[in-house]
């Protein structure tokens, strides 16, 4: 009955553990980062030249931040690259960059982290989409294309441009009524537990 006990005991210590990685993966997402589908000019591509492919993308000038957003996504089993963008201005910082690419990794992101998704998740919905048809093999292989893909990467572009505009209005609100926004406003670990309990109870 004590082995039985300490068992359940430790299954629930991992299950609040895994909770407060994910608030906090989530609410790092919707403050810092990107959820899009980009597109570059390639040769090695057909007559077109053009290469698309999803991405997700958290950058800060604190690198603590981007190391843990770095270790709870591979704590969940996705794989993530990191790089360091240095300052070209004297008065600016670096910049730690965390991102997930390609196709059968931004499928297993979004297997992860869709339920948990608050205000990306529009944005989740359609590149999960565009990720079933990629992989599925949807699309002529002289054009890889569709024109239905490229509308969704479209929409997609829009609902970010929507959201960005959505945040610059609200912290101009917030200036003009006389409340201050720190500069180095971050997500702290206390911010993601409290993430992590409101995505529990919804």
């Amino acid at each position: 009955m004590e082995q039985s006990s300490s068992h359940g005991e430790n299954e629930q210590a991992t299950s609040r553990s895994d909770d407060f990685k994910m608030g906090y993966l989530m609410g790092i997402l919707d403050g810092e980062g990107s959820l899009t589908v980009t597109m570059h000019k390639h040769t090695r591509h057909n007559g077109h030249g053009l290469h698309m492919e999803p991405l997700v993308r958290m950058g800060n000038t604190k690198r603590e931040i981007t190391d843990t957003f770095s270790e709870y996504l591979q704590h969940f089993g996705i794989p993530v690259y990191r790089c360091t963008r240095t300052a070209q201005r004297k008065q600016d910082k670096d910049s730690f960059i965390a991102s997930i690419q390609g196709w059968k990794r931004m499928r297993r992101f979004l297997e992860v982290t869709m339920p948990f998704m608050m205000a990306k998740k529009p944005q989740a919905i359609l590149i999960k989409k565009l990720v079933d048809m990629r992989l599925n093999g949807v699309g002529p292989v002289a054009n890889p294309y569709t024109t239905e893909q490229a509308l969704l990467r479209e929409e997609i572009i829009d609902l970010n441009k929507q959201q960005n505009m959505r945040r610059y209005r609200s912290l101009n609100d917030c200036t003009r009524g006389g409340m201050k926004i720190a500069d180095d406003t971050v997500w702290t670990p206390e911010k993601s537990g409290e993430a992590a309990e409101m995505t529990a109870r919804q």
